[in-house]
């Protein structure tokens, strides 16, 4: 008995090859490397889960770099941020990242902090 191979529909081998090449064109026309704040808290009640946070992310995009065959340090910069799970503090640090030219703010766990960031980082400083 002979097995045969399935045959395959190209279409998703060339929107993965088109968007690959988008994806270099975009970074290489980039100079500097996207600057992404990760706002996480690590020494509160939620620590554990701030930390998990962190581990997954980082699991995350040193796969995805691997996948791509390429050095995440070359296009992201990553600033892990404590926010204590304070709403006050967390407010004070998005304020500083935005200034310091953050590109988007990820990573926020707790939804005291949600409600008090979501009017500033969408509404006043326009980032994601």
């Amino acid at each position: 008995m002979m097995l045969r191979a399935k045959k395959r529909s190209g279409w998703p081998w060339l929107m993965s090859i088109v968007l690959l090449d988008a994806w270099c064109l975009t970074t290489a026309l980039h100079a500097e490397p996207a600057k992404l704040m990760v706002l996480l808290p690590v020494s509160s009640v939620y620590k554990h889960l701030g930390m998990h946070a962190k581990n997954g992310f980082l699991l995350g995009l040193d796969q995805e770099a691997f996948t791509l065959n390429v050095n995440h340090d070359a296009w992201i910069t990553l600033e892990f941020l404590d926010t204590r799970a304070d709403r006050k503090h967390a407010l004070t640090l998005a304020q500083q990242a935005v200034a310091g030219g953050a590109q988007a703010i990820l990573g926020i766990i707790s939804g005291d902090v949600v409600l008090a960031l979501k009017d500033y980082v969408l509404r006043e400083a326009h980032i994601p």
